[in-house]
């Protein structure tokens, strides 16, 4: 299972500072929005992509957005949000993928 965690500040784009918040503050900066029962990590930012459907809909996701949110719980995973494997290792999303966070 990877967990997805989602930037409270839309849009951020991926640096180190960034991620170093992240790790800092123990999430402090992100929203756990969704439980993707897959291992691969291209497959975890796929299926929390809106594209054909409302990603949070995909039966391989489970969801864990809240109202008071507003409209970021629900916005697809994008550059500077993170995923965190079972093993506990983290890697943010960038243009190209993901890249492993080893501070």
């Amino acid at each position: 299972m990877i967990r997805i965690y989602q930037s409270k500040e839309f849009c951020t784009a991926y640096h180190r500072s960034t991620i170093a918040r992240f790790v800092k503050d123990n999430y402090v900066n992100y929203h756990h929005v969704a439980d993707v029962d897959t291992n691969d990590l291209d497959e975890a930012i796929r299926l929390t992509k809106t594209v054909t459907q409302r990603w949070w809909l995909n039966p391989k996701v489970k969801f864990h957005g809240s109202k008071e949110w507003g409209m970021l719980s629900c916005r697809s995973t994008t550059i500077g949000d993170v995923l965190v494997k079972d093993d506990g290792s983290k890697f943010a999303v960038d243009l190209y993928g993901t890249i492993p966070i080893n501070l």
